[in-house]
């Protein structure tokens, strides 16, 4: 085996690791089905660092996340990861029903271990916009005022433009007028 491959494997054991969650083993498929090249696009982001003099923080508007109780617990500590969904409001408890947002919050906490995320649970499966435009507006509101994020992560797409979008729209520009950059 070559230093390559050994790194490689290291370094999909290591997001294998993060990823399986629990009972949900779509997701663990998943991270074993993921190109290469996106561990090796991951690897090379700056990791930041522990002396940061203020934490990043930042949103992910996306499917939820969900993980087993071991993960949680080791997720208790600072940076924490906060959960809040917009598609069962009165849901308290992690859920992911595709496992995007798990992965993608895997990935972050990789690159950025020291960062505090805020998951928002926008949509279950798959993204419909026009179903879900009200529930992201709302979830860029909350990120700005009581987060407090520094950046807001939408790993979607659109069909259509988001300024015609309005609430989606009006929402980016809030953010924009707190200091963000949507």
């Amino acid at each position: 085996m070559t230093d390559a491959m050994a790194e490689q494997s290291s370094i999909d054991q290591e997001i294998e690791r993060l990823v399986s969650i629990g009972n949900d083993r779509s997701v663990y498929r998943l991270a074993q089905s993921t190109p290469a090249d996106s561990y090796a696009l991951a690897k090379k982001l700056p990791v930041m660092s522990e002396g940061a003099p203020e934490p990043m923080k930042a949103a992910l508007l996306d499917s939820g996340i969900e993980l087993s109780t071991a993960d949680k617990n080791a997720n208790s500590r600072e940076p924490t990861i906060v959960f809040k969904d917009w598609v069962k409001p009165d849901n308290t408890a992690w859920r992911d029903d595709n496992g995007h947002g798990t992965h993608l919050a895997a990935i972050f906490r990789k690159v950025a271990p020291h960062a505090a995320l805020y998951v928002a649970r926008v949509y279950d499966q798959p993204i419909n916009i026009d179903t879900s435009e009200d529930r992201i507006a709302e979830a860029i509101m909350h990120a700005t005022d009581e987060w407090n994020v520094n950046m807001i992560i939408m790993p979607w797409g659109y069909t259509s433009s988001p300024s015609g979008r309005s609430r989606i729209a009006e929402a980016l520009r809030h953010a924009k007028s707190k200091g963000g950059r949507p």
